[in-house]
């Protein structure tokens, strides 16, 4: 049994995750961290020169900061300087653009104003009909509202893909498909790399909304230069009509969904699936732990709750979502701090 001050201890540290969650942000958008070599150190009065900022403040920012890992105080140097900071692992990390927008990405005035209404999301949500509230759930359209938002907000979610796509395509086996179509696909960093490492497959779909695919196409010079020719963007909604192909990605796309919205996603690609088709999920899968054994995935859960009626689900709940669009598990591929793969085909018909 925890002492009475031991409990207080650890409900201030949890109500205090949203000064440290902003204060990452702000260090994130002063690019505090590009300031100081990776092997060096440096005052925190001189980084203040550098990013415009009031010096007492940011040592306040950065000695708060480095009590939970980021950056290091260092003692005073012979020559009397104070004030010194030098990196660790996870300021190291802050260097990285990918990274750096991800934490800018999360800290978005967007983002942050559905956190305000999220007691309003869960005493009003319907989540049993997939109707969701129609005051917070919408972050999405929110979001699109707001166009420097979204660009950075969509650079943050890319950084993830590039990190994480190499790693999951060593983990997955594409060698027998000739067309594969990744549903939701963005820039198409994954597919990318999938027509990269498997020689063998003579298409690759990249699909998503009409208005992405042309900003893709007409703002990002570089990226249209460096696709493979096999690669091909087309547009339309999931919830619609996607093309045929042999292999359906769905990356991250179903646990921004209720579960009503994840069947009718569902169905939709298994309209356009040849009998040998497959759909590869990449999804984080929640487990059956109990309390403080349950993995951070929960936290992700709240988070999808609250953006878009989404959430994070079992591998029970996405075989219940198979089998109610006539789907089954094939397999599922464990990967460690990563998405699982959840490979799905068509079910099986069984005779009485």
């Amino acid at each position: 049994m925890e002492t009475p001050f031991k409990a207080v201890g650890k409900l201030v540290d949890i109500v205090n995750g949203m000064a440290k969650s902003r204060a990452l942000y702000t260090v994130a958008q002063l690019n505090v961290a590009n300031c100081i070599e990776p092997n060096g150190r440096m005052s925190s009065d001189q980084i203040a020169k550098q990013v415009h900022c009031d010096p007492s403040i940011l040592y306040r920012l950065m000695r708060a900061l480095s009590q939970v890992g980021v950056f290091r105080e260092c003692e005073d140097d012979e020559s009397g300087a104070s004030h010194m900071f030098e990196h660790t692992e996870e300021s190291i990390a802050m260097r990285n653009e990918n990274f750096g927008n991800f934490v800018l990405a999360t800290g978005l005035p967007t983002v942050f104003k559905t956190w305000e209404l999220f007691p309003e999301v869960v005493t009003k949500s319907d989540l049993s009909t997939g109707s969701g509230n129609t005051i917070s759930n919408k972050f999405f359209e929110e979001l699109e509202q707001r166009q420097e938002e979204a660009l950075v907000f969509g650079k943050g979610m890319t950084a993830i893909t590039y990190k994480i796509a190499p790693l999951l395509v060593a983990q997955s086996d594409y060698s027998q498909f000739d067309t594969v179509v990744d549903v939701g696909g963005s820039e198409g960093i994954l597919l990318s790399e999938i027509l990269k490492v498997n020689k063998n497959i003579k298409l690759g779909i990249n699909f998503d909304l009409p208005r992405l695919i042309e900003k893709f196409q007409t703002s990002m010079p570089e990226r249209t230069a460096q696709l493979n020719a096999r690669f091909k963007d087309v547009s339309g909604s999931f919830f619609e009509s996607v093309p045929t192909g042999d292999c359906f990605i769905l990356k991250s796309i179903l646990h921004d969904w209720s579960d009503q919205c994840a069947k009718d996603i569902l169905c939709t690609v298994v309209r356009s699936m040849k009998p040998s088709s497959k759909i590869y999920l990449y999804e984080f899968l929640v487990n059956n732990e109990k309390n403080e054994k349950q993995s951070p995935v929960v936290w992700m859960d709240i988070r999808m709750l609250n953006y878009n009626d989404g959430k994070e689900r079992t591998l029970k709940e996405y075989q219940s979502l198979a089998t109610e669009c006539g789907l089954e598990v094939e397999r599922v591929v464990s990967m460690e701090m990563l998405p699982s793969l959840i490979i799905l085909v068509k079910a099986t018909a069984t005779t009485s």
